[in-house]
Order: structure tokens, then C-alpha cells, then sequence
């Protein structure tokens, strides 16, 4: 169990009504923080007696961490990596979904590249480039002949490695979501970095979610109305590094091996909890739709109509283009305008 803090830029600002009625009493509000998958988590829970709750949420998120975790020796992920070959049955389903994802998603959500991802240090204290041919060799080996997926096995290419940060953190919602109805929870705010979970109502009003301007993360785009849904944002702005004036930013483009160049300063996905997988679903979506860029984005969110999109463009006057189901829920700040589509 981690509560370890620590500063980082988060990517989701939570705004939460404060006004209620005078003859309405607002449950007590509990709030921990703790650290996972190299971001904070922090869970805000209602009612009394949250200890136990928030014991099982951090016991759930480090299980999850230990299976999927790319750089834990420990990890299932890590040993597959190694070994080209698992029997775990969790991390089968996961890739196994993070596949059918690569497909709807045109290839650009792919866990494939995972030895692509292995050459880019954004935590360096002195970041470089990786070399090219190292990086055209680590994507001659993302190709999906290099892994076969059996009933209860699967196997890699001698070079292959899995990746599944992009879709690790959304798998984790979807777990937390069920470990709330367990615990007959009513309402509750979960943050995993760049995912949300809103779970339940707010006692009938509602959650109100700021999301993050990318052009500068002090100030908000806009802000989201919603309750039971999971929100994933993705943005070039979470984990980057300048060298010689140019920023590279930690979402690779799969085709190409180097960060994605996009016209996109972050993509939100909002999914109901109604929907199966919803958290995992929105993590792999909106890692693609930042990579394929504004034109592409547009077009492969039509294929996904349970599901609400919004695509903020990039530099500090980029139109925020939103899905006409959410016109009713969004209120665009600033100087950015807004287009439905």
C-alpha cells in the first residue's frame, strides 16, 4: 500500500458544487491521496467509515500495478516481456482487449510498441534522442504477426515487448468502479492521473469537471457536467522534454516510432459507466485520437456513438470541437470557441 506525495501536473482540475439547499445536509467528504503508476491517485469518498473503502481501492490499484507494470521485475508484464510467453489469464484478457482496440482505433492505439517506447527516457535529467535505426528496428518488431494470442497462452516475437500504459490507468477505473458497488457506495470522485472517475450523482447535482487548458495548464478549456461516467484526457503537455528548442512529448505515434505530430492540444474521452470496459475504452481511445490528429479524430469517433469526444486544438486559440451529445454538459472558457460536429 503506497501514500506517498508528490508534485506533479495533473491533467484533470475537479471542481465540486458547494451550494446546497438549506434544508439538505452534505455528507461528511473524506479525501487520500496516494501513489501509483508514477501519478497521484486520489480517491474522494462520502459518507463515514471511508478507511476500509480507501484500503481496498490502493490494494486493487497495486495489484493492477504489479500485473501491467512495464518496468517491475515482478510484474506479469515484465516477465512476459522477458520470457515471450505467459499463462496469466488477467494480462491474456487485457491484451487481448488492447488488440481489438489497436484495430478500432486504425493502429494508433497500439500495446505493441512497447520497444519503441523502452527508447524514449522522459525522466532523464539529461534527455537525448533515441538513434533512428534503433528506433525503425523497435517497430519492425510491432507488427502483429509477432504475437500469437491463444485460449489460455500467449507469445511474443524474440524482440517484441508489450506496452500498456496507455490503457493500464483506465483498466484501473473500470476495477475501482466495481469495488464502489461493492461497498454500496453512492457517489465518489476517483483521479488516476489523466483518467476520472465520477461515480454516482453528488447527491443528485452532479459533478463539475474542469478540464485543463494545454496551452496552459494554470487555466481551464472548459468544464463537463456529468455523473457515472469515466473521463480520460490525453495531452503532449503530461510528460515531455525540450531539447534544442524542440519539445518532445511522451504520446508515440506507432508508424512512426517518435512523438506524435498533431494538431490536437489534448483529447478527452467521456464514457458511461453503462458501457462495458468503459474505463479501458476511453484511456486507448484518447491516447489515438491525440496521435491521428483533429481530421482522423473526427471521423473515427462517428464509430463510437455511446461514447462523448472532445478535441481541443492546439496553441492557445484552437477551436474545442465537441460531439453533439454533450452540447447540453459543456461550457467552453476563454477566448477558444466551440464546434459542434
Amino acid at each position: 500500500m503506497k501514500h506517498k506525495l508528490t508534485f506533479i501536473i495533473t491533467t484533470i482540475m475537479l471542481f465540486l458544487s458547494v451550494l446546497l439547499q438549506s434544508c439538505s445536509q452534505q455528507p461528511s467528504k473524506n479525501i487520500y491521496n496516494s501513489f501509483f503508476m508514477d501519478t497521484i491517485f486520489t480517491y474522494t469518498l462520502y459518507g463515514d467509515n471511508t478507511e476500509a473503502l480507501r484500503d481496498k481501492l490502493d490494494g486493487e490499484a497495486g495489484r493492477i500495478e504489479l500485473l501491467f507494470s512495464k518496468t517491475d521485475q515482478n510484474s506479469e508484464l515484465y516477465k512476459l516481456n522477458k520470457a515471450k510467453v505467459s499463462t496469466n489469464q488477467e494480462l491474456l484478457s487485457l491484451i487481448r482487449f488492447s488488440m481489438d482496440m489497436r484495430d478500432s482505433t486504425n493502429g494508433y492505439f497500439d500495446p505493441l510498441i512497447g520497444g519503441v517506447t523502452a527508447l524514449w527516457d522522459f525522466k532523464a535529467e539529461n534527455p537525448s534522442l533515441p538513434d533512428n535505426n534503433s528506433i525503425q528496428r523497435a517497430l519492425s518488431e510491432s507488427s502483429f504477426n509477432n504475437i500469437t494470442l491463444e485460449t489460455n497462452r500467449i507469445y511474443l516475437g524474440e524482440s517484441t515487448q508489450i506496452d500498456l500504459g496507455g490503457i493500464a490507468k483506465g483498466y484501473t477505473a473500470d476495477s475501482i468502479t466495481e469495488i464502489l458497488k461493492e461497498f454500496s457506495a453512492e457517489n465518489a470522485l476517483v483521479s488516476l492521473g489523466g483518467n476520472i472517475l465520477a461515480f454516482g450523482n453528488n447527491s443528485g447535482k452532479g459533478y463539475k469537471i474542469g478540464i485543463r487548458d494545454p496551452s496552459d495548464t494554470s487555466s481551464v478549456a472548459c468544464t463537463l457536467n456529468c455523473s457515472d461516467t469515466i473521463i480520460s484526457v490525453s495531452g503532449g503537455y503530461e510528460r515531455f522534454f525540450v531539447l534544442n528548442g524542440t519539445t518532445y512529448h511522451h504520446i508515440i505515434d506507432p508508424f512512426t516510432g517518435y512523438p506524435a505530430k498533431t494538431d490536437l492540444g489534448s483529447a478527452i474521452v467521456i464514457a458511461p459507466l453503462s458501457i462495458e470496459n468503459a474505463g479501458a475504452s476511453a484511456d486507448a481511445l484518447s491516447t489515438a485520437l491525440f496521435a491521428m490528429g483533429l481530421d482522423k479524430a473526427k471521423e473515427i469517433t462517428a464509430s463510437f456513438a455511446d461514447f462523448s469526444f472532445i478535441l481541443i486544438g492546439a496553441g492557445a486559440d484552437g477551436a474545442v470541437y465537441v460531439t453533439k451529445n454533450l452540447s447540453a454538459d459543456i461550457t467552453v472558457c476563454g477566448q477558444r470557441e466551440l464546434i459542434l460536429y
